[in-house]
């Protein structure tokens, strides 16, 4: 998901075949460190942080800046760790 992601957004900035190559390095770069916990508060976090950077760069109507700022909020509670 966060490579998906990943790749839209250097789709707005840039060719396909960059963004493509993002893509791929992102997927490369997240699994290069399988030794250590398999899911972690970062992994998860990144699950809600892409999406509302999309919507975000992609999207300028209010209801689009709502989700994301959900997302964004999402994001936020997965990382404080808090039982």
């Amino acid at each position: 998901m966060t490579s998906f992601y990943t790749y839209k957004i250097a789709l707005e900035f840039s060719t396909k075949k960059a963004a493509i190559w993002c893509g791929i390095f992102c997927v490369f770069i997240q699994s290069l460190f399988g030794s250590m916990q398999g899911v972690m508060s970062e992994h998860i976090s990144m699950f809600f942080f892409m999406p509302s950077l999309y919507l975000i760069l992609k999207h300028k109507e209010w209801y689009w800046v709502l989700i994301s700022g959900i997302l964004m909020g999402a994001t936020a509670m997965v990382k404080l760790n808090m039982p």
